[in-house]
């Protein structure tokens, strides 16, 4: 039942069934833009089940519970329609390589130029088991990889076996890139549901037709950066934008309940940022009654906040 909704889905989108869609870049290209991507809306045909909707659009599932958070996950309705979040502002300063965001749960590549940006939706690690940041570099390509449970994971969980070969019981899927750290790869995998949540053990994990698409791309040496940017201010042409997603436990709380607890947050940094972009284009007022809303609510959208 699951496969006959997931390829009625995709079938629905690759048809163009979806119901609206806001161009991006328009007439000015990837260069003067910091946002990539196009927001669509997608109507349920039938009763349907969040989880599914994610891994059929290619999105993560806490960033769409988070763009729909009145939405059943268990039974989006026949005729409800769903904020698809396939747009995304760029982290700050991204460059040449991979980028690991692990504040909006998604892996960039940039290419040799501006205009040659990707973007993916990732799992990565829960609570305790924290993918962590830092300046790394690809060390290894493999495919149809072994996975072998690093010493830490057979501690805590002694059923493991010490190695699990290629096939449909391995958790890497059928690509692995690594990373230099001992135990950090990014991956495919046998768990769609985990893409876009937190719930691995530190492994960034991407959707098989992603993961297919970052191994071709990757090459031995080339830059991977893991970073922490919820909160991100950019530019698209004609507006200035703000994406503001549920950080940390707030996700977790997200995936539950589509809601969370609001935490203090230091808002200088990102107010100075958004100060800065809105002057370098002409612009002379921000509309602080919008930033203080997208900050609160954290749908994980750009929205405007300056044009």
């Amino acid at each position: 039942m699951k496969q006959d909704q997931l390829k009625r889905i995709r079938n629905a989108l690759a048809a163009g069934l979806f119901a609206a869609f806001l161009a991006v870049l328009g007439a000015t290209g990837a260069a003067a833009t910091d946002l990539i991507g196009t927001e669509k809306t997608y109507t349920a045909r039938e009763t349907e089940i969040l989880i599914h909707i994610a891994e059929a659009a290619g999105v993560g599932y806490v960033e769409l519970r988070a763009a729909n958070p009145a939405v059943d996950p268990w039974a989006v309705k026949p005729g409800e329609e769903l904020r698809i979040p396939t747009r995304h502002i760029l982290p700050s300063g991204l460059k040449p390589g991979f980028t690991v965001n692990i504040g909006d749960m998604r892996l960039y590549y940039r290419g040799k130029t501006a205009e040659d940006i990707r973007s993916w939706p990732v799992g990565i690690g829960r609570d305790g088991r924290r993918t962590p940041v830092g300046k790394l570099t690809v060390t290894e390509l493999r495919e149809n990889p072994t996975w072998r449970p690093t010493k830490t994971m057979r501690d805590l969980d002694p059923s493991l076996p010490a190695a699990v070969p290629p096939g449909p019981g391995n958790p890497l899927g059928k690509y692995a890139v690594r990373i230099g750290w001992d135990g950090y790869v990014i991956h495919g995998t046998n768990k769609p549901a985990g893409v876009g949540r937190r719930v691995s053990s530190g492994c960034v994990r991407l959707y098989d037709a992603d993961i297919k698409e970052v191994f071709d791309i990757a090459r031995i040496d080339m830059p991977v950066t893991l970073i922490d940017e919820p909160i991100k201010v950019g530019w698209d042409g004609t507006a200035v934008y703000l994406e503001a997603h549920p950080a940390g436990a707030q996700a977790d709380q997200v995936e539950m309940t589509g809601t969370f607890d609001p935490v203090p947050v230091d808002l200088a940094g990102i107010q100075r940022a958004a100060v800065v972009k809105a002057e370098a284009h002409g612009l002379s007022r921000i509309d602080w009654a919008a930033f203080d809303r997208i900050i609160q609510e954290r749908r994980g959208v750009p929205e405007i906040i300056a044009k």
